[in-house]
């Protein structure tokens, strides 16, 4: 391969990276998502904010910003969460946190109230920016489509 073409694979490599990194889209108004979230999609049960230190320790997330979850009353997996975080790298570590959290929340499900354990199979859980968002509900499609209407 002459140097030419492997410059020019070189060149073309590097700007689809930086493209990829400069699209990222972020949330814009985490709050509004996570009410969103709660009040706009139907569940079985009736969700309530958590209380941000509880909520905080459930989770185990670290360098939190602010942070917006709504559960029901425990007879069901319902659950809404934005978590806005000091950065993006940990706001990675918190997704990691969130998928724990929706595994943990399974396996205390199976034994429970098995039913509930398709919800949980189906949560959305994504990064965008400093956010992290999860949603637990028969409806991940209507998730999906709020989420996607706070992107900028």
């Amino acid at each position: 391969m002459s140097f030419m073409k492997r410059f020019c694979c070189a060149a073309a490599a590097a700007l689809l990276l930086l493209a990829g990194c400069s699209s990222q889209k972020t949330i814009d108004s985490p709050e509004q998502l996570a009410k969103d979230l709660a009040e706009k999609i139907t569940y079985q049960d009736e969700l309530n904010r958590m209380e941000d230190a509880l909520a905080t320790q459930i989770y185990g997330v670290e360098e939190v910003k602010e942070i917006w979850v709504y559960v029901g009353s425990g007879a069901t997996a319902e659950e809404a969460a934005v978590i806005q975080l000091d950065n993006e790298s940990a706001a990675k570590k918190a997704l990691e946190k969130v998928k724990e959290r929706v595994d943990d929340q399974k396996s205390a499900f199976e034994s429970y109230v098995p039913a509930e354990v398709p919800k949980l199979e189906k949560a959305v859980t994504a990064q965008y920016g400093d956010c992290v968002v999860l949603s637990v509900s028969d409806s991940p499609e209507e998730a999906q489509k709020l989420i996607e209407q706070h992107l900028k």
